[in-house]
């Protein structure tokens, strides 16, 4: 898998790198919202 494409590995990262990211939710039932992720340590 290309890591430019991995959406979840891309969080991970950017966590362990104390960066600040976003993450996009779209649910079965078609509702789509967005996190604030998890605060940079």
């Amino acid at each position: 898998m290309n890591l430019k494409k991995d959406a979840y590995g891309q969080e991970i990262l950017a966590y362990l790198a104390g960066k600040e990211f976003s993450e996009v939710v779209e649910r079965d039932d078609g509702f789509i919202g967005l996190s604030g992720g998890a605060p940079a340590s």
